[in-house]
């Protein structure tokens, strides 16, 4: 009786260490608008952001809930819209680091202007304890500029959770393997 609570302590233990291991992704959606200053005189003719003007989250679900409505700051310029860029965004308690990108052709709207949508990917992390690293895939569009030279930006991003690259297996496995050996131990 002695070895079965020594045992069940032991996988107590083992399933609580188990337990805190594992991290919550990030969820939930956010936006911002703001407005950049290009290289080109066109959205056409540009291919990076040369500095950033006031940028606004404008839609925050999720984990972002409470972030509608903040200021958030972009990332060091020039930034090449292909280039990879830690640091691309960040409000304080996340931070997005943009890995790859692509540029679309630009677009004719109704209204006569241009718009290029540059599609975004990378990892956003957090401050918040608990909070997993999460990937990241969105859309960053700029429209021609309206007034002396400055264009207007929206931003949408998604998230979806992080694989733990199995790490969890690893630790289940490993807590498994030692309470054999212990059950073996305690049976010679």
């Amino acid at each position: 009786m002695k070895n079965i609570t020594k045992i069940i302590a032991v996988a107590a233990a083992a399933v609580a260490i188990t337990g805190t291991v594992h991290a919550t992704a990030i969820t939930g959606g956010i936006a911002f608008a703001g407005s950049a200053q290009l290289n080109g005189s066109t959205v056409e003719s540009s291919s990076e952001v040369l500095s950033w003007g006031p940028n606004t989250v404008y839609l925050a679900t999720g984990s972002f809930a409470g972030l509608g409505g903040s200021g958030v700051t972009f990332g060091p310029v020039p930034w090449s819209f292909t280039s990879p860029l830690a640091s691309f965004w960040t409000d304080g308690s996340f931070t997005f680091n943009l890995t790859q990108s692509t540029v679309s052709t630009p677009v004719l709207g109704p209204s006569g202007f241009y718009s290029l949508t540059i599609f975004l990917a990378g990892t956003i992390t957090s401050t918040t304890p608990g909070l997993s690293p999460t990937s990241f895939a969105g859309t960053f569009s700029i429209q021609d500029p309206t007034v002396g030279g400055t264009y207007n930006y929206s931003e949408s991003m998604s998230f979806s959770s992080v694989p733990d690259g199995g790490t969890t297996a690893l630790l289940l496995g490993s807590v498994l393997s030692g309470l054999a050996l212990i059950r073996r131990k305690l049976n010679v």
